[in-house]
């Protein structure tokens, strides 16, 4: 099977002919049986499942058949057997994948090639170096790995899931939503200052006072950022700035560990709020698209 053929497959259940033919084709056992993920770690490939309920809770449109069921957690509840069916998530393809890669990629493609795959939506780098850029395509969400060499070194795809549909859809209405702005509502982002989450935190010894005040400044510029987007009724803006704040936490939470669920919650909260209180109308959390904690 070839890199085409397999992404074709991702998004079925394992019970389908066409997966059950991939195992046998490759040689790999169906993943052990588990509440809401599994795995496959071959030479060639490496397969990530979800479960039903899981699967469309990330990827799938309402109405939903088993999204909103309740989480299964001891042995002993008898959930439906269908909300557990494992699903094809995502597809890795290693160095070792003999055949032909999806998209008319190729091993050791240089970088001047991958350029021309289209515009990243987003990139970063590992800490050996490795370069990773991510591409939105059809109904795919890719991610290419390029090495010191600046040479294609692996693959993984997924099908694109709701939150980025949403962040997509939103960018297509930025010019009706400078119209939701309310320019005067600045006032009210600054009075937002004092009602930062990190001015509970300093009461708590569980925080450094380093980690607390790195936050505290990090949130203090996201008002700032926010404030001239308002006054100058900016859409456009208020998601810069929401992304700038999202990244700059990210980076804070790989350096000191701080941000357990209590405090990914607060600050979530202080986030939304700060950018409903512009005008700007949304109906989901605006920070999962780059949120890492």
């Amino acid at each position: 099977m070839n890199g085409n053929e397999l992404i074709k497959i991702i998004g079925k259940p394992i019970s389908d002919l066409s997966v059950q033919n991939m195992l046998k084709h490759f040689g790999y056992q169906e993943p052990k049986k588990g509440y809401y993920a599994g795995s496959i770690y071959g030479d060639e490939l490496y397969i990530d499942f979800l479960s039903r309920c899981s699967f469309e809770r990330q990827y799938c449109e309402p109405p939903y058949e088993f999204a909103n069921a309740p989480y299964i957690e001891t042995p002993f509840e008898k959930p439906d057997i269908r909300q557990l069916e494992f699903i094809i998530s995502q597809i890795h393809f290693s160095e070792k994948f003999p055949n032909k890669l999806p998209f008319d990629l190729e091993w050791n493609d240089p970088i001047e090639k991958l350029k021309k795959f289209g515009k990243a939506n987003g990139k970063s780098k590992n800490l050996d170096g490795t370069k990773i850029w991510y591409f939105l395509k059809d109904e795919y969400r890719i991610q290419l790995a390029i090495d010191e060499t600046d040479k294609l070194k692996w693959v993984t795809v997924w099908l694109i899931d709701n939150g980025i549909k949403k962040a997509l859809k939103l960018k297509e209405t930025i010019k009706i939503q400078n119209k939701n702005i309310l320019a005067e509502n600045y006032v009210l982002l600054n009075e937002l200052k004092n009602k930062k989450p990190t001015i509970q935190w300093y009461k708590n010894s569980f925080y450094t006072k380093k980690s607390i005040d790195e936050t505290d400044r990090v949130l203090s510029q996201f008002i700032e950022n926010l404030a001239i987007a308002t006054k100058e009724k900016k859409a456009n803006k208020i998601l810069s700035a929401v992304k700038k704040v999202v990244l700059a936490l990210n980076k804070l939470e790989e350096k000191f560990s701080h941000i357990e669920t209590d405090e990914r919650e607060e600050l979530c909260s202080f986030i939304l709020d700060a950018v409903e209180n512009t005008g700007f109308q949304c109906n989901y959390d605006l920070t999962e698209e780059w949120r890492e904690w």
